[in-house]
């Protein structure tokens, strides 16, 4: 298949949907599930836009790709960024057992009714708070609808410096973005 990067990190300050220090911020690498494709290897299973690089695969030798393992069948689009869409909703879980303990940077999944594997935040289609955002993702909380969702989002590299609103507003939230002291918060425009 084909597939992706996924990176993690917490967000800035700043305000309003417009240009950071000069440069232009970055447009959305998708803006609907055609514009991401697969990656899986023995050991992983990420998204990536389409005609992008994929990432750097592992050498391991497997009888079954990880998205294979993962259940996972598509990437998705979320929050202009090309991701697995995992179910990290602890919730859903209703087998016994405890969750894995998962690495720094790493969530648990929940694939069916029980534990999926360890994934970047940036892979989940929610997550339960924004500590769960790893280095290089910052989280975007979404308002609207049925209250408000957090999820881990994949800095760019040209907002590396600037992860606000004025960097990243235009390719995450589409229109309404506010800033507020780490994370960015969303109106819906490019909600999934």
């Amino acid at each position: 298949g084909s597939g992706g990067s996924a990176a993690g990190g917490s967000g800035g300050s700043g305000g309003g949907v417009g240009g950071a220090g000069g440069g232009t911020p970055p447009p959305p690498e998708c803006k609907s599930d055609e514009d991401c494709a697969l990656f899986s290897d023995c050991c992983n299973c990420v998204a990536y836009p389409v005609g992008g690089e994929a990432p750097p695969g592992c050498d391991a030798a497997c009888a079954e790709a990880q998205c294979f393992r993962d259940g996972v069948q598509a990437a998705a689009c979320r929050f202009g960024r090309c991701t697995t869409a995992r179910n990290c909703d602890l919730t859903t879980a209703s087998c016994e057992s405890l969750p894995p303990a998962c690495p720094t940077g790493r969530v648990a999944t929940v694939t069916g009714a029980c534990w999926g594997p360890c994934v970047a935040p940036s892979e989940c289609d929610a997550v339960e708070t924004c500590e769960a955002c790893a280095a290089g993702e910052v989280c975007v909380t979404v308002t609207g609808g049925v209250g408000s969702t957090a999820h881990c989002v994949r800095v760019p590299e040209a907002c590396a410096a600037d992860r606000s609103c004025a960097c990243m507003g235009r390719s995450v939230c589409g229109g309404s973005c506010q800033d507020w002291g780490g994370h960015l918060e969303c109106g819906c425009p490019l909600c999934p």
